[in-house]
């Protein structure tokens, strides 16, 4: 779910980011914003931001813009280029041992 909500609070480093929701049956609760990746917004105090938010735990909230256009970091793209990688490598190695084992099978028919 969606809703705007109010910047309150800022850390200098920042280690967190709460917000007051000013919209929504969530109206006037204020939480701190989950991280993505390590990373928090570029926000100030009194800052209006689109917040989506789990309606069953509103703790769970990311502002809205990084829900629908992540923002570029090396951990989740570094984490999907391994999968990728790994995921070719076992098809590979599938392959040829198939290959392997149906040259074996051929070579055990034949000399028999």
């Amino acid at each position: 779910m969606t809703a705007t909500a109010r910047v309150t609070a800022v850390d200098d480093k920042p280690k967190y980011v709460k917000v007051e929701f000013t919209q929504g049956p969530e109206s006037g609760k204020e939480v701190e914003l989950w991280d993505y990746a390590g990373m928090l917004p570029d926000v100030s105090r009194g800052d209006a931001v689109l917040v989506t938010y789990d309606p069953e735990n509103p703790h769970r909230s990311l502002p809205h813009s990084w829900v629908a256009d992540p923002p570029f970091n090396v951990p989740a793209y570094g984490s999907s280029a391994i999968t990728l990688l790994l995921l070719s490598g076992a098809v590979l190695g599938i392959f040829r041992r198939r290959r392997i084992l149906r040259a074996a099978t051929a070579i055990r028919l034949t000399k028999s």
